[in-house]
């Protein structure tokens, strides 16, 4: 899997971008002698020239402020390309393997879909070249044939726990014809979130895993069965997916995937250098020789892991939070790195199913995708847990439901089955434990039995957990799933609601816990509902607190709990890793309050008026109150879609579509612009006055 992040914005260790205003931190680059006036040439030297920072293990480091890959343009697509690889060749997404039945061999040898290219593609693009003829009745322009590439984005950039990612088809077919056997269109407006973000997945023991390399996370997508499309009945497997799809009604396909284990500095151009330091020093070098010889500056990738797989989506399911028994992260054990220190290693979640094959055997299929940590950068699992043990726990007994081999979670078995397994139930359990009790993960590593993982009976999850919010949107809703043992709640289910904020406040640079405000005071948002659980859903309502004096990035937390019994209490901090909650197991919804920007249309109005509405002033203005910071940390726009945000006449050729990428309707989109998605309406507005002014003379306020 390949990333192209944009890293200007990331503050890595730097803290240039103010996330809260999306200006540059003028506070901080002022020591830098870069200031309004001088920011086009000061920054960008400044930014793309090595300087010494504090790294996360609190020790300097030299690196530049523009990060890794600050030509990025935030895409992302299941294949590696030639160029990106280490060894100069190509890598697909394929499907390996499948299973018709609980238990069943995976190898699917003569079916043709052994092999076949596995993809997910973002929107088609807006053509914008045709004559206003051409142009579909409703003002917007008409999509071209093919999808362009998936995107992502964090909701803080300063955090690990926001990222999103949006995409709008899954494919299965080969290079020539990537939807030979199978597509089908995500529903409008879903987001795939990234789920169970673990920053302790790859417990690095040999210290070669740079940096964020050692995180992983999960998505998932899924598609309704009205928008599935099956392209060729030459499979067994695809054949039988679909007949089971019918035959339990399903609600569509899901495709769920981990990514884990991320490398950085793959180009052939770096396998000389030995350290990051040098790496960095070349990439500047290799980047300047691009911009002297007139060429883009080139992509510097990250290549990820992934394995999944594409099975069927449930009513009651979610579509974009795996479905299942829930068991979090609940203790970690020792081990030691290359050097004989001590590490601690915890599992990441896992989710289960109890189910019988067609004989009427029991087995629970566990989800292991995203739990085993690996090593190093070799990718090999850490198997020095040994045998596991997945438990049920009743009120007053403990029973071993199946034991786990470490061939079974290995990086062989990991990858034969994509982490899942199929075991079978002992005979000792009884349907009623197994119904009735609290599932675990335990392992011996040594003399002690170590509880890993333990089931969180009740979960709160919501399909939108990257939200945007204006200075002026009142009354804003989201909706919580909720689900007690993977099933929608038979007793009354009620939920505790706590709003954190990020801690340390932005703008700074490696946020790293949530905390709960210390006194009324502190809060940003005020929370006008949390509505009953029916039918395992309930809505919150919350509002952005009047008054507020500046944005911020808070998170809402959700712990579910029987209305019969007590609550949890939510705890005064969480952090990366931990029990019972962390960013891992959490269950939450990120807010992104946009730049309070609601009194810029009228500014802009007055400054026009007081201009004469001359189109050069009115350009001074909309570059250095709206353009100019897109301009400076996200610069692939000028490089690679021929878009100098800096250059008045380009911005004109081109305000018809910087309006339609930006529009809200393309909020959820794949090719929504700005990709940092922090422009707020009055900014906007402001835009849309400016074509306005271009086009009639004056910048006519344009109405919500």
């Amino acid at each position: 899997m390949t990333f192209n992040p944009a890293t200007m914005n990331n503050n890595g260790l730097f803290p240039t971008y103010d996330f809260r205003t999306a200006e540059l931190n003028w506070n901080y680059l002022k020591d830098k002698k870069i200031t309004p006036d001088n920011f086009r040439e000061a920054f960008p030297k400044w930014a793309f020239s090595m300087q010494t920072g504090q790294g996360p293990d609190g020790k300097e480091t030299e690196e530049p402020p523009s990060g890794w890959s600050a030509y990025g343009g935030n895409d992302w697509w299941l294949h590696v390309q030639p160029r990106d690889a280490p060894d100069g060749k190509g890598v697909l997404t394929t499907v390996t393997g499948g299973q018709t039945a609980y238990g069943a061999d995976p190898s699917i040898p003569g079916d043709p879909l052994l092999g076949a290219v596995v993809n997910l593609a973002g929107d088609s693009f807006p053509i914008a070249d045709l004559t206003p003829e051409e142009q579909a009745g409703d003002g917007h322009f008409p999509r071209a044939a093919f999808h362009t590439s998936a995107s992502m984005a964090d909701n803080n950039p300063d955090s690990v726990w926001s990222p999103c990612f949006f995409a709008r088809r899954i494919q299965i077919g080969s290079r020539t014809s990537p939807e030979g056997f199978f597509y089908g269109d995500i529903e409008d407006g879903l987001q795939l979130p990234a789920r169970w973000q673990n920053f302790s997945r790859n417990l690095n023991l040999k210290g070669d895993v740079y940096r964020d390399g050692v995180g992983a996370t999960v998505v998932q997508a899924c598609v309704g069965r009205d928008n599935l499309h099956f392209t060729s009945d030459k499979s067994p497997l695809l054949n039988a997916l679909k007949k089971e799809m019918d035959s339990q009604k399903a609600r569509g396909i899901m495709m769920r995937y981990s990514v884990y284990l991320t490398h950085y500095f793959n180009a052939l151009e770096f396998a000389g250098c030995k350290t990051q330091k040098e790496r960095f020093e070349k990439l500047l070098d290799l980047w300047e020789q691009d911009r002297k010889a007139g060429n883009p500056p080139r992509r510097n990738t990250c290549l990820s892991r992934v394995v999944g797989t594409i099975g069927l989506w449930h009513e009651s399911e979610p579509a974009s939070v795996p479905g299942g028994r829930f068991l979090a992260p609940a203790n970690s054990v020792k081990v030691l790195d290359s050097e004989k220190n001590p590490v601690d290693a915890w599992f990441g979640p896992a989710v289960a199913e109890v189910n019988r094959n067609a004989g009427g055997t029991r087995y629970v299929s566990l989800d292991l995708g995203a739990t085993i940590p690996e090593k190093d950068a070799s990718g090999d699992k850490e198997t020095s847990f040994g045998t596991l043990e997945l438990v049920v726990a009743g009120a007053a007994t403990i029973e071993t439901v199946a034991e786990i081999k470490p061939d079974v979670y290995d990086r062989s078995g990991y990858e034969l089955t994509s982490g899942i397994i199929d075991v079978p139930v002992d005979g000792k359990v009884t349907d009623a434990d197994l119904a009735d009790g609290v599932l675990g993960i335990r392992c011996k590593p040594n003399a002690e039995q170590v509880t890993m993982l333990t089931e969180k009976v009740l979960t709160a999850q919501t399909e939108l957990r990257s939200i945007y919010v204006d200075q002026s949107d009142k009354d804003r809703v989201v909706v919580v799933e909720v689900r007690d043992r993977g099933a929608i709640p038979t007793r009354k289910v009620g939920l505790v609601v706590q709003q954190y904020l990020p801690d340390p406040p932005p703008p700074m640079q490696n946020g790293s816990f949530w905390k709960k405000p210390e006194k009324k005071e502190e809060e940003v948002l005020t929370i006008t509902k949390v509505g009953p659980v029916v039918n395992g859903r309930a809505e919150i309502g919350f509002t952005v607190v009047s008054g507020l004096e500046a944005p911020n990035l808070p998170v809402i937390a959700f712990f579910p709990y029987y209305l019969d019994g007590s609550p949890d209490v939510p705890p005064e901090r969480v952090g990366f890793v931990g029990a019972p909650w962390s960013f891992v197991s959490a269950f939450y919804c990120c807010v992104r309050m946009l730049p309070f920007d609601d009194q810029l249309p009228e500014d802009f109005r007055k400054y026009c008026e007081e201009h004469h509405n001359d189109p050069v002033a009115a350009w001074d203005y909309v570059y250095k109150r709206v353009l100019y910071v897109y301009d400076m940390i996200f610069p692939v726009m000028k490089y690679y879609a021929a878009l100098d945000l800096g250059d008045r006449t380009a911005v004109e050729r081109n305000i018809d579509q910087i309006l339609e990428l930006s529009s809200v309707s393309m909020a959820n989109s794949s090719l929504y612009m700005p990709v940092t998605r922090d422009l707020s309406s009055g900014k906007r507005k402001v835009l849309e006055m400016y074509r306005t002014l271009l086009r009639t003379g004056k910048p006519k306020e344009v109405t919500s």
